[in-house]
């Protein structure tokens, strides 16, 4: 497992997975911690096919660099209650029925609202949660909305959108500019930045332009999560003065 680690590290791949045939884990290289912390899904193949499909969403690739909303494929196939004089012992058709249905009552509550000159419309709440104690997994919903501890609040529908927010925040009241650059983690690797490259010197997978610095837009759920509460420790904002809605 070293020498995996130690050849995407050199050759700058973010991923990898190994197998025996039955059971397929992915790895995320540069997590931090022991190797079960980079550990973001394991697929054992005679497992019950639906958990099995479930579980491979997380390779779809639209996790991880569209850049344009796309629509998610369909969770599992619920069959609809019979209409009434149809025979309960003789199902008729199925209807598939997204699991992004679920999240809300209303189809508009799950997309952000802008204003007509495409700026989010900030939004209230009354409660939530620190982003201290976000900590999602792989198949994990994005919050809906972050809020910011002068009362500012933006609904949110992709990860990434929270390291958009947090940095136009920081750039917007003044916290962050091009003199604070380059933000880094506590092991040097770049966060924020006025060019889009690693401390490496490449280029980011995912290069992303807001209040005129960059970030790293790649990755999944747990990656953006690090990366949001980086950037905020880097900036000295109290991780339990941010908070997020579900």
């Amino acid at each position: 497992m070293g020498q995996s680690i130690a050849y995407c590290l050199e050759h700058g791949v973010d991923y990898f997975g190994v197998t025996n045939g039955q059971v397929w884990e992915i790895y995320e290289t540069r997590a931090a911690g022991a190797i079960d912390k980079k550990l973001v899904v394991r697929v054992d193949v005679q497992a019950p096919v639906n958990q099995t499909a479930m579980k491979l969403l997380w390779l779809w690739r639209g996790n991880f660099v569209h850049d344009e909303p796309a629509a998610p494929p369909l969770g599992p196939t619920l069959v609809q209650p019979a209409a009434p004089g149809e025979s309960a012992g003789k199902p008729g058709p199925t209807t598939p029925v997204s699991t992004a249905q679920t999240r809300t009552a209303t189809p508009e509550a799950s997309q952000p609202k802008h204003s007509a000159s495409g700026q989010p419309i900030p939004i209230t709440s009354a409660s939530g949660t620190p982003l201290a104690n976000l900590d999602p997994k792989p198949f994990d919903l994005v919050p809906s909305a972050i809020r910011f501890p002068d009362g500012r609040s933006y609904q949110t529908s992709r990860w990434r959108e929270l390291s958009a927010r947090i940095v136009e925040w920081l750039t917007s009241t003044g916290r962050l500019d091009a003199k604070n650059c380059p933000v880094t983690t506590a092991r040097g690797s770049f966060l924020v930045h006025t060019e889009p490259r690693r401390s490496t010197g490449e280029k980011f997978a995912n290069p992303r332009q807001v209040g005129g610095l960059w970030f790293e837009a790649h990755g999944n759920a747990s990656h953006h999560a690090r990366q949001v509460k980086n950037i905020l420790t880097a900036c000295r904002i109290p991780l339990t003065d941010v908070f997020v809605d579900s």
